[in-house]
């Protein structure tokens, strides 16, 4: 997959990439579970270079990593597209707003120390209870 494109619920907010995605993971941080009303959300990261068309509203928080973070969400039908993850010059998407997510497949578990035990969890896959390791 070289590019990508998706948008909200409504189409009003869209977003595109010619480039491919670094990775996809399964995140449980809380943050991720309660801005996608599900026990875990699945992203898709790429460097911070998306085009977006289209309002978004945001709303910023401090994650359980201590980094700022910046929720892109449409303002009429409430759907989160994208996170900037400011510290490290990322954008997560939401893989549930892509146009065509049959590529996606999570590479890891991040963040299960925040999973609910009622969440399923792929046991195939690397789990960290945090993040992404460190870089080094």
């Amino acid at each position: 997959m070289t590019g990508f494109a998706g948008g909200c619920l409504c189409g009003r907010l869209r977003y595109d990439s010619d480039g491919p995605a670094l990775t996809a993971v399964n995140c449980y941080c809380t943050d991720c579970r309660k801005a996608g009303g599900a026990p875990m959300t699945h992203v898709v990261l790429r460097p911070a270079d998306l085009r977006t068309t289209g309002e978004s509203a945001v709303y910023e928080s401090t994650a359980d990593s201590g980094g700022a973070m910046r929720r892109r969400f449409c303002p009429v039908c409430g759907a989160t597209t994208t996170t900037d993850i400011v510290a490290r010059g990322l954008i997560t998407v939401n893989a549930a707003t892509l146009d065509d997510s049959s590529w996606v497949a999570a590479k890891a578990n991040l963040w299960v120390r925040s999973r609910p035990a009622w969440a399923p969890l792929d046991p195939t896959l690397p789990t960290h209870e945090k993040g992404f390791p460190p870089r080094a």
